[in-house]
């Protein structure tokens, strides 16, 4: 497979599992999101290595997947509105930071 036959692949795995996630909880069930962090990293990494080809082919396949994740963060938060009310939360990396991860920014 091409490198830019494997970004795409990539791409439409992850956009997949972002729509699976965005059904999921939809339907009222409680899931684990962490994994899309890294998934999502290695993918923004992969674009940003690639040529600009590889990137204008798959340009449109990230704008949709970058929607796919405002509607992913919309049905999380609509799951949990007692974090949704416009109170100040914690700062950023804060729960990162207990468990030895470093600051947002700084991956």
């Amino acid at each position: 497979m091409s490198a830019e036959g494997k970004l795409a692949a990539d791409l439409a795995e992850l956009d997949g599992r972002v729509r699976a996630a965005i059904a999921a909880i939809e339907a009222g069930r409680v899931i684990d999101v962490t994994a899309l962090d890294a998934g999502i990293r290695e993918l923004c990494a992969a674009a940003t290595g690639a040529a600009r080809g590889e990137r204008e082919a798959v340009k449109s396949g990230l704008a949709e997947l970058e929607q796919n994740l405002a509607r992913l963060a919309a049905a999380i938060r609509s799951r949990m509105p007692a974090l949704d009310d416009g109170r100040p939360s914690a700062p950023p990396g804060r729960a990162a930071a207990a468990y030895g991860k470093p600051p947002q920014g700084e991956i």
